[in-house]
């Protein structure tokens, strides 16, 4: 390949990694970009008063990943707003926003295996998908944050093109990682579903329980279709 295709290659790269920000126009991707983040802070916000009025012991680890899961959305937010907004030192700002996307994504998979075992009694099952958070989180995350910081603050083409691929692998890996937590839920209300309870609550709050996984793997199917078409 001659230095010159090489170079346009990595260039289409880079701009595939871009993230823009504002230019000062209000256009509709800076409102959108607007209203998601102010969202993103009320949902926060209210999670935190919940979590508070609800839970009498603030310890085990539901309470533990569902607060830092919540503490991770409002982190990645406020770097998404800095880094966008450019209110701030860019070595500053990403930090924070990637900080708050290593705690999100992390305590958003402990949220559902913390609760797994109440509806799953397989021991086997439960070791496997604690260790299928484990490897991916640790395999994963650290690589994405490497190529990430390699393609903000360094000139070496190659991190743009690694970020690209990474950025899409690491998708799809967390969206199966989702897929088989959700499932395992979807799997399990649908037997319970399936005998009969004597009391109408249980079988609404069992219904309730399969609706929102099949929401999850709607949501997470829709997001690897936006980074497959990408």
């Amino acid at each position: 390949m001659s230095a010159a295709a090489n170079g346009t290659s990595n260039d289409q790269y880079t701009a595939a990694v871009d993230k823009q920000n504002f230019d000062g126009r209000y256009t509709a991707a800076s409102v959108l970009v607007t209203l998601s983040v102010a969202l993103a802070f009320y949902n926060s916000l209210e999670m935190v008063l919940l979590i508070a009025s609800t839970f009498k012991r603030w310890k085990g680890l539901y309470f533990w990943s569902l607060t830092l899961c919540n503490l991770g959305v409002f982190l990645y937010n406020l770097g998404v707003m800095l880094v966008y907004f450019e209110l701030g030192n860019l070595w500053l700002t990403k930090t924070i926003d990637d900080v708050g996307w290593i705690i999100m994504i992390i305590c958003q998979s402990l949220v559902l295996y913390s609760r797994l075992g109440l509806i799953l009694d397989s021991m086997r099952i439960l070791k496997a998908v604690k260790w299928m958070i484990v490897f991916t989180s640790l395999i994963l995350i650290p690589t994405v944050i490497v190529f990430d910081y390699g393609t903000s603050f360094t000139k070496f083409q190659n991190f743009p093109r690694g970020f690209f691929y990474l950025e899409h692998l690491q998708v799809v890996c967390f969206t199966i990682q989702e897929l088989v937590l959700s499932g395992l839920y979807v799997w399990k209300t649908a037997m319970f579903l399936g005998f009969s309870t004597s009391r109408e609550n249980t079988r609404s709050i069992v219904w309730q329980l399969l609706i929102i996984n099949i929401v999850i793997i709607a949501m997470d199917v829709s997001t690897y279709n936006h980074f497959a078409v990408r």
